[in-house]
């Protein structure tokens, strides 16, 4: 990883949570998600950690990054449209699109009855 993470404590998956409150579970799920692509120890990671250019997620061919968007969507079982993925440049970025993603999805989703969509007034 760059040499900006040198001299950074270790945090375990408790102390990462923590840096994204009201949002823990999310952030948890990205950093596993990231543990897969980080050619490092993910216990350095940030929030303000640039995905490609700090922690060099696909710096090379891009392929990685496209690879963790369609995991993360796997998990979490949303679609990351273009114009949000755009603007994903930080862990934090990341952490708070998907939460976004997934609040909107939960409102879709208690919008709907036995199948029908309510009308609401």
């Amino acid at each position: 990883l760059r040499f900006h993470m040198t001299g950074r404590a270790p945090l375990d998956e408790q102390a990462f949570a923590l840096l994204f409150p009201g949002k823990e579970g999310v952030a948890l799920k990205v950093r596993g998600a990231l543990e897969a692509v980080v050619p490092g120890d993910i216990r350095f990671v940030r929030p303000s950690d640039r995905i490609v250019a700090d922690l060099m997620v696909g710096a090379v061919d891009g392929l990685d990054t496209n690879q963790l968007i369609k995991d993360l969507e796997k998990l979490f079982r949303v679609a990351i449209p273009d114009d949000y993925a755009e603007k994903i440049i930080s862990v934090a970025d990341l952490v708070e699109t998907l939460y976004k993603l997934k609040i909107e999805e939960s409102n879709h989703s208690s919008t709907l009855h036995n199948g029908v969509r309510e009308h609401r007034h």
